[in-house]
């Protein structure tokens, strides 16, 4: 979701007890680069099994979310 600004972007999840999060999406820190250099990104696949133990989440949003987004979520 676009910020009042409009420059930046947020990731609003609303969590099982009807709670609202925010984070504010910014593009990673050269720290961050690193890291990911080191750690890598997963590239696995979620199984069949997973996928049925798995909540949902519905996008309510004006922009779709496309496959392959990788957030590293911080305090």
């Amino acid at each position: 979701m676009p910020t009042e600004e409009g420059k930046e972007t947020a990731l609003s999840v609303t969590l099982k007890d009807g709670s609202n999060v925010k984070y504010l999406v910014k593009p990673p820190t050269a720290e961050i680069l690193e890291a990911i250099k080191k750690e890598g990104v997963s590239k696995e696949k979620v199984s069949s099994y997973e996928m049925s133990q798995l909540g949902m989440a519905f996008n309510i949003g004006e922009n779709p979310v496309t496959p392959g987004i990788a957030l590293k979520i911080t305090n």
